[in-house]
């Protein structure tokens, strides 16, 4: 549900910043464009080119790498912002869970965490249920193998 207000209010932003950017926009001048007709009637040879004059180009600002940047962000589409949004997200997730193993390594150890058992669902065969002695939650650990190095899920305590 949070995922979705932030997305509808980036929406809401970049929508409002692309009508922002197309009223500042000074009209844009059309030069009209011959019909079929009209370039059939004069033959090819007959057709004048425009003359190009060499002009002097402007010496570059230098706040020219700002403005490219924001043109270039203003050429964006929304689907593209919101790709990289979630591209954000998803790194940032990843960062926090990093970081939660890492605590959760450094207070209780190098153990590994139970799986949890919701009530009514069926037991896989690989599976035993465990109770905690703690909090007395069931928790799914391994039928075969070592089994006394896994946490609970909910408390963390040593099963």
């Amino acid at each position: 549900m949070f995922e979705l207000i932030v997305i509808i209010i980036i929406i809401a932003v970049i929508r409002n910043k692309i009508e922002k950017s197309k009223n500042n926009k000074p009209a844009r001048q059309v030069t009209p464009v011959p019909s079929r007709q009209q370039t059939r009637q004069t033959p090819p040879r007959q057709q004048t080119r425009p003359q190009q004059t060499k002009t002097a180009k402007p010496a570059p600002a230098k706040n020219a790498p700002a403005a490219k940047s924001q043109i270039v962000a203003q050429e964006k589409s929304t689907t593209e912002m919101l790709r990289e949004k979630a591209l954000q997200d998803d790194r940032e997730e990843m960062r926090d869970k990093q970081e939660q193993r890492m605590k959760n390594k450094k207070y209780y150890g190098n153990h590994n965490y139970a799986q949890r058992y919701l009530i009514g669902d069926p037991i896989p065969k690989d599976k035993r249920m465990v109770y905690c002695p703690y909090c007395n939650a069931e928790n799914l650990v391994p039928a075969y193998g070592r089994t006394s190095g896994y946490n609970c899920y909910f408390c963390r305590e040593e099963l």
